[in-house]
């Protein structure tokens, strides 16, 4: 069963131990206890990881959703991981360019070799990728795992996978943060496992995977039998392990070494090997008459001399005897071969299984590392799995050795954590609570020193005493060891066997057996065994002992405790290197139950693991140090004032970057060379302050160099659309230079489109252009040419024609959008174009022509021809003026282009019919013109050169606008009044609207409200008449002028109202529309009234040429009265700061009955009050300005010149209009006096 790890990891203990409200042994278990219980395995002291071993998988706790959930994420955001500190890993050492190394420290059985593929997982998803080296680094990093632990490790009593070596793997990286090479370093392989194993232990997995899962084929081959039958694997009494698969596992294994480079021949040689090993330990002994040893079994050396390569003979020859060689220094000596005992000989027997499965095991690491690929690259990324400490019933040699590691593993995080932190404090002039910890330094040199002497150093002297009759070497060492160390406090005699001795290790009193010391510290392989694999023909074997033997060499061997003093020290300078990380592995029950839980065996691990004094530094101490100089360097810029260099003393560049940034001062101290920040979640808000920050510079970075990209490949495309267009067709002078956009409607933010494209199954294409086009046509009902415009849409596959079709919804007709033609992309041909300045193309299809005018069609026409040259196809595209353009019914239509130097629009027109069509093009560019060349150096010199003009134009502008405010209407004029009623009974016809009130200030002014509509009453006086100072008052009605409109019509009943200008430089009216808004209609009062004329409607203002539209028409109100006549015809109007003139009069209202007339035309303004004075103040008068003698205009739209013979205009500015032409380009002179044509309906002339 497993457990969904998404489900349990609510807020179970504490995530993170330093926050515990009391700080003891008992709490911190009983956290790790509920945490482990609720299927929570990590937790924090700060940035060290706390790992339990849970002893089952927990679903969903690992994999690429996860690695996804905690990429880029710092370790408060998301629950205790190992991605987290492995993200936290590869994020400093990209960004700070820090080599990084990961201690994973804890006893045997609690998880490390575990932990340490789940970092190299991690690091090896996030990592940079695409490059073919690069994947194969990763596939190495990770199936080296797979042939390191078949070779390296055991089942013991605490684990089922427990690591029998070390290895410190490095992966390197390169500048970009991709994994280039990297390295394996093996130590201290446990070879006596290959010889011997405890009760309930098995030899190293490969004995296993061999003898069980191999093909019987191969078992035939190497000789193999049950495990059981052979004695090195049947001294535990062990042979199968809960899940693990045999057969499964030796799969993987093969299927690995393919992965790290090794051929199938060097498979077969190592598979061999181990062969070779375990016939090797079937050879048994026993004593002969004269006392030596003899071979029990001559068929069992049979076939492993056959393994070897060498004849049984002689492989007996070296097992039995002995060459002694004498003589001393500079002498001649004496060879002499010497019979063996049965213990010289099974000594013998396992020396040679020894040294041939752990030179076979370098050789293995050998192959990994040339798979991986070292390189010279510094920035390494360091992974330390290595043997727990062990504490055995039985403690020997080996555990000796692996626990002086982890003593000097325990000493670097002594070091660095609690003896360096605290010393540096004292140093830095810190504020800090000194905490008291146990310095495992003195076991260190109790084992390791020289001066006073070691265990170690004792030990090798001993070796090297000529062995007594009397004592033996064994015993010699405790001797020696008490009258050294019979003092010191952390060695001491058993009291209970007199051949062992106690050690006071971190990890508690480990009791150990000084029998077998000196011999496996001497670990002699006699020159016979090395003889022996020399001569063998298995040429793998045979290169395993390449060392040249010289008989009269006095030079001892290297001994075991000395290499492994070497080795530690080693590890320590590679690790010191780096910037060290932590996992504490925990092992939570002996019995290695899922979830179980022992409190007692769990408080141990703590003890000596020092968690308690690592939380107590930690609460007191401070989470992160930098020196001055590279924390204002890293962090700088975060502010204006230490970016990009600070000038002031590094000091105090760190006070004013961290107060720019309002750190919390209790958060910080500055020391005397270093800034310390106390809590992680501090140093993680300035992290992401910096990471922000340099996002947004990459966003900046990436702006411009996107821009540069699209230009180069825009000026690129322009060139290529010149080419094809160059002497053969004349240019319009906006399309030479015009840029291309590819999306020119928009197309995703119509939703008809997007999901027409959907249905019809293009939704996933590339699309490469879209515009609005006409495509022309013959109304037979007008007998005319037409224009029908539609979209089109061109994808990498096709041309999608969109346009509007008529169906029937509910039964009525409606038109609705779909996709009329589907061209596909291979079936257009090439394309026909006249020679003159028109936008038409005749696209060829392969069964029909279509027709079609394009403002953007060489745009078109360039994409059609890149995609045919991708394609490898010929598009054709041909220049006349006479085009047969083939329709879908088979028929022919002439085209046919004729210069029109009459017409003053851009527009051709057309004439024809059915069969033919005439188009009229107004001359444009000569053929020959090719895009300017203006550099974006020109432009920007240019917009550098007019930019202090233009700002002394603005304020000019500003200070005159606050000497004479412009006066502001915040109403159109009315229209026309309405028309009179008809005279029958006593009421009148209501006039139209009354005037519009005023609209409060605003930054543009409205059109003013549409006037109140009208309303007839009876008179009870006679009606006067009298107007004196624009007075009009009456007994009766009031006839109103209609509502003013604003640049959309205005409505007599309800209010005109004006639309928002663009924002211009100066504060203006909104303007009010050409003609006024409808005028009121009157209401009824009796059955005689008639209803007033309507207003003319206004059209759209400038900067359009034409003026307004034609007048509404009056509505029909009442029964007797009929609709007032059209407005005339609104006048265009030049932009001015007030709304724009009303329209025409009102019509005259139809004759009702006899005693009715018609209403005469009308015209001021009106008021809807009765019996009342309304007066109007006179206007005022307006200021004479003379007109300059040269005209001036206001420059509506920034325009840039691209192009020779035009010049660029400024918003805002004022031009001088030297030459106006009917073509559409004036000739103006600009505020920096530079004279050249500009689009005229981007001015608005002044005078």
């Amino acid at each position: 069963m497993s457990y969904d790890w998404e489900q349990s990891s609510k807020r179970i203990g504490i995530d993170d131990l330093t926050l515990l409200t009391k700080v003891n042994e008992g709490q911190i278990v009983e956290n790790l206890k509920k945490r482990l219980q609720g299927s929570i395995i990590y937790t924090y002291i700060g940035f060290v990881l706390v790992a339990v071993n849970p002893y089952r998988l927990i679903k969903g706790m690992y994999g690429p959703e996860q690695i996804k959930r905690y990429r880029g994420k710092y370790s408060h955001e998301l629950p205790p991981h190992v991605y987290s500190l492995a993200d936290r890993m590869y994020r400093d050492l990209t960004t700070k360019r820090e080599s990084q190394a990961v201690i994973i420290t804890g006893e045997s059985g609690a998880g490390k070799t575990e932990t340490a593929k789940l970092i190299m997982q991690y690091i090896s998803s996030v990592s940079g990728g695409g490059s073919s080296q690069i994947e194969h680094v990763k596939k190495v990093v990770l199936e080296s795992n797979q042939v390191l632990e078949s070779f390296g490790n055991a089942t013991t009593l605490q684990n089922n996978n427990s690591s029998r070596f070390g290895k410190y793997m490095t992966i390197q990286f390169d500048e970009f943060g991709a994994p280039s090479g990297g390295r394996v370093r093996n130590y201290l392989l446990e070879k006596s496992r290959v010889v011997y194993q405890q009760q309930g232990e098995r030899n190293f997995h490969i004995f296993y995977q061999l003898t069980m899962g191999a093909s019987n084929e191969e078992k035939e081959y190497y000789g193999l039998d049950a495990p059981e039958n052979f004695n090195y694997m049947n001294q535990g009494g062990k042979y199968v392990t809960d899940g693990m698969d045999e057969v499964e596992e030796y799969t993987k294994t093969k299927e690995a070494m393919k992965s790290i480079g090794m051929t199938e021949e060097e498979s077969t040689n190592l598979f061999r090997t181990v062969a070779i090993i375990l016939h090797l330990g079937n050879i048994d002994f026993y004593e002969d008459e004269q006392g030596n040893a003899a071979i029990t079994d001559e068929s069992q050396v049979d076939w492993t001399a056959s393994l070897i390569g060498v004849e049984s003979q002689t492989l007996s020859y070296a097992l039995t005897f002995r060459t002694i060689h004498t003589g001393g220094i500079g002498r001649q000596g004496e060879v002499i071969n010497v019979n063996q005992d049965v213990n010289g000989a099974y000594f013998s027997r396992d020396a040679l299984a020894k040294a041939i499965y752990t030179r076979s095991f370098d050789r293995l690491v050998q192959h990994v590392n040339r798979a991986l690929g070292e390189t010279n690259h510094e920035l390494v990324l360091g992974i330390l799995d290595i043997f727990g400490f062990e504490i055995f019933l039985n403690n020997g040699f080996e555990q000796f050795c692996i626990n002086f590691v982890n003593e000097k593993l325990q000493q670097i995080f002594i070091e660095l954590t609690l003896k360096l932190e605290q010393e540096e404090y004292v140093q830095e002039g810190i504020k800090w609570t000194p905490i008291k910890y146990f310095n495992n330094k003195i076991v260190c040199d109790l084992i390791e020193g020289r001066n006073p002497l070691g265990i170690l150093t004792i030990l090798n002297d001993v070796c090297l005493m000529p062995k007594s009759q009397i004592q033996s070497q064994d015993e010699k060492l405790l001797a020696k060891l008490d009258e050294n160390l019979g003092s010191h406090e952390h060695y001491s005699r058993s009291y209970q066997d007199p051949m062992k001795f106690i050690l006071k290790h971190y990890a508690g009193d480990v009791e150990y057996n000084s029998v077998g010391f000196t011999d496996k510290n001497i670990d002699t392989l006699f020159n016979d065994l090395i003889l022996l694999c020399q001569g063998s023909s298995f040429e793998y074997l045979k290169s395993l002992f390449p060392e040249v033997i010289d008989a009269n060499s006095k030079k001892r061997p290297t001994s075991t405790g000395t290499k492994v003093i070497k080795n530690a020290s080693e590890l320590v300078e590679n690790l010191m290197k780096c910037i060290p990380h932590y996992i504490r592995c925990i092992r939570p029950n002996s019995t290695k139950k899922p979830l179980g839980f022992e409190d007692k065996l769990t408080s141990h691990q703590v003890r000596y693991l020092g968690l308690l004094e690592n939380i107590r530094v930690r609460r007191a101490g401070f989470a992160f140090r930098q020196p001055f100089e590279r924390f204002v360097h890293y962090y700088g810029v975060l502010c204006e004032k230490t970016w990009p260099r600070y000038n002031g003393s590094p000091k105090e560049g760190c006070k004013v970057l961290l107060d720019y940034i309002q750190l919390d001062p209790k958060e910080w101290q500055l020391g005397n060379s270093k800034v310390f920040i106390k809590h992680p979640e501090s140093l993680f808000h300035v992290e992401e302050l910096r990471e922000r920050k340099y996002h947004d510079s990459a966003r900046r970075i990436q702006k411009c160099y996107l821009y540069w990209k699209a230009r180069k490949h825009y000026l690129e495309l322009r060139q290529k659309a010149s080419d094809l267009l160059v002497g053969k067709k004349q240019r319009r002078r906006l399309s030479v230079n015009r840029i291309f956009t590819g999306d020119n409607i928009n197309y995703k933010s119509n939703p008809k489109i997007v999901d027409l494209l959907e249905s019809g199954g293009h939704s996933t294409e590339e699309v490469l252009y879209t515009n609005r086009v006409y495509r022309v046509g013959y109304s037979r009902w007008r007998k005319k040419a037409r224009r029908e415009d539609r979209d089109i849409i061109l994808t990498e596959r096709g041309l999608y024609i969109f346009g509007k079709a008529p169906i029937k919804v509910r039964g009525e007709k409606k038109m609705v959008l779909k996709i009329s033609r589907e061209i596909p992309i291979a079936t257009i041909t090439g394309a026909h174009l006249s020679t003159l300045a028109d936008n038409f193309v005749n696209l060829k299809i392969t069964n029909y022509d279509l027709l079609i005018e394009d403002d953007k069609k060489t745009e078109l026409i360039t994409i059609l021809n890149n995609k045919a040259e991708e394609s490898n196809r010929q598009f054709n595209l041909n220049f006349t003026n006479t085009i047969q353009s083939k329709e879908k019914t088979g028929k022919f239509r002439t085209i046919s282009f004729e210069a029109d130097t009459n017409s003053s629009t851009i527009l051709p027109n057309l004439k024809g019919s059915a069969k033919a069509l005439t188009v009229y093009v107004v001359p444009g560019l000569p053929a020959d013109t090719r895009p300017s060349k203006i550099t974006y150096k020109e432009r920007e010199t240019k917009k550098v050169q007019r930019k202090p003009v233009i700002q002394q134009q603005q304020q000019q502008q500003q200070q005159t606008t606050r000497r004479n405010p412009p006066q502001i209407s915040s109403r159109g004029r009315g229209g026309g009044r309405g028309g009179r009623g008809g005279r029958g009974g006593f009421g009148r016809g209501g006039g139209g609207g009354g005037r519009g009130k005023r609209q409060p200030p605003k930054p543009q002014g409205r059109g003013g409200r549409g006037g109140g509509r009208g309303r007839g009453f009876k008179p009870t006086k006679p009606q006067i008449k009298q107007v004196e100072n624009e007075e009009i008052q009456g007994g009766g009605l009031k006839l109103g002028g209609g509502g003013g409109g604003g640049s959309s019509r205005g409505r007599g009943s309800s209010r005109g109202r004006g639309r928002r200008e663009a924002p211009k430089i100066q504060p203006r009216g909104g303007r009010g529309g050409t003609g006024g808004g409808r005028g009121g209609w009157g209401q009824k009062e009796n059955t005689n009234e008639e209803t007033g004329g309507g207003g003319g409607r206004g059209r759209r203002q400038a900067p359009k040429p034409r003026g307004g539209g034609r007048g509404g028409w009056g509505q029909k109100e009442s029964t007797g009265g009929e609709t007032g006549g059209g407005g005339g015809r609104g006048r265009r109007q030049a932009p001015k700061p007030r709304g724009g003139r009303g329209g025409g009069g009102g019509g005259w209202g139809q004759k009702q009955n006899t005693t009715s007339t018609r209403g005469g035309g009308g015209g001021g303004w009106g008021s809807n009050n009765t019996n009342t004075q309304v007066k109007r103040a006179p206007p005022k008068p307006k200021p004479k300005i003379e007109k300059p003698s040269v005209p001036t205009a206001s420059v509506l739209f920034s325009f840039e010149a691209s192009m020779e013979g035009e010049v660029s205009i400024q918003k805002g500015t004022t031009i001088k209009i030297v030459k106006k032409d009917e073509s559409g380009w004036w000739t103006v002179e600009n505020h920096l006096g530079e004279t050249g044509l500009a689009p005229y309906n981007y001015l608005k002339e002044l005078n």
